[in-house]
């Protein structure tokens, strides 16, 4: 395949390897050469990764993504189809609404779209909070039973499993990736991403 082909396939991958190819010392490489080497196999197009690093750049100071960047990098990252645009568009808001009440930081919504948190279920983007100003964000879209729930805190943390009251959905894809809203001997706790959270006020 020639260069042209390669780059006509898959521009972004084939920057990838052309960066590896003439610059092999990373300390060398630029903001954009790095982040290139880690996500750009994602674009397909020069323009499509000229976007995104725009839509990173711009996250990166701070700055809220629209709706349309947020649902066009979830599309990127998941592949598009209607109804992953529709549950994206409602994860996004649902987001938004948060940073507009003080619990989220701008900046944090972009990793949701980029590694494809809750996107198929914006009902899994939940909130407690542990003080009067640190939330906590669930960022887990898989459900568990209840059962399964006691049997995860009691195994992490050493609850007794026959006080454990699960609190909402509990999610959890593994020990350092999860989201368990329980109460414990008259004492309210969050088990979030492998560790332990008491919550201030539900």
């Amino acid at each position: 395949m020639s260069e042209q082909e390669q780059k006509s396939k898959n521009y972004g991958l084939w920057l990838y390897e052309h960066i590896r190819a003439t610059k092999p010392d990373p300390k060398t490489w630029s903001d954009y050469e790095h982040w290139v080497t880690s996500y750009g196999s994602r674009y397909d197009t020069e323009e499509a990764l000229a976007a995104a690093y725009a839509r990173r750049m711009k996250n990166s100071q701070g700055i809220l993504v629209t709706e349309d960047e947020f649902v066009e990098e979830a599309c990127v990252w998941l592949r598009e189809d209607a109804e992953l645009r529709g549950s994206a568009a409602k994860t996004y808001r649902t987001l938004a609404t948060l940073v507009e009440r003080g619990v989220m930081k701008p900046s944090e919504i972009y990793g949701y779209a980029c590694y494809a948190w809750c996107l198929r279920h914006p009902e899994a983007v939940i909130s407690y909070r542990e003080s009067a100003d640190k939330w906590h964000v669930n960022n887990c879209e898989t459900k568990v039973t209840v059962e399964e729930a006691v049997i995860d805190v009691n195994r992490e943390f050493g609850f007794e499993a026959s006080r454990v009251k699960i609190v909402g959905t509990p999610y959890y894809e593994a020990t350092d990736w999860n989201f368990i809203r329980f109460d414990c001997a008259g004492r309210a706790w969050l088990m979030r991403n492998g560790e332990i959270y008491p919550v201030y006020d539900d």
